[in-house]
């Protein structure tokens, strides 16, 4: 049941990414009710389009992290509340770029899977982290690739 569900929710990602596009830098906010666990919530890295901030220089991940949750905030109520989440989880110097916010439940608990690209310092934007946390910001989860 948990994989039909899976594989519905990947579908609906797949849907939303294709009509969003790479055009907008704008951090795709996903609220289909999908379902994940720690087995499966990794699989969301593979779906995930980065859009042109990958090979963004790593000094410039504050600005385009502003930027990315500012966008995310003129998404409608729920994407705004994910944003305000964020902001509070993840201090300002995080050197991570949100790309993809979806509200969904992890282990049958409500949360947000963040997916943000991040790279070295001195370096270049080139590869993702994924994170789950709850409603109050605790992290759940979380894995690089």
């Amino acid at each position: 049941m948990i994989r039909v569900r899976f594989i519905a929710a990947a579908l609906v990602v797949v849907a939303l990414l294709a009509a969003t596009g790479c055009a907008s830098d704008s951090p795709t906010f996903v609220d289909a009710g999908a379902r994940y666990t720690q087995q499966d919530v990794a699989a969301v890295l593979d779906e995930v389009d980065a859009g042109s901030v990958m090979g963004e220089p790593t000094s410039q991940a504050a600005d385009l992290r502003s930027s990315a949750l500012g966008a995310l905030r003129g998404q409608g109520e729920a994407a705004a509340g994910a944003a305000d989440l964020i902001t509070r989880t993840f201090t300002k110097s995080t050197p991570g770029v949100p790309i993809y916010v979806e509200r969904a439940t992890f282990n049958d608990k409500p949360a947000l899977v963040i997916v943000e690209a991040i790279g070295p310092p001195g370096g270049k934007l080139g590869d993702l982290r994924i994170w789950a946390i709850d409603e109050t910001g605790q992290v759940l989860y979380s894995g690089t690739r």
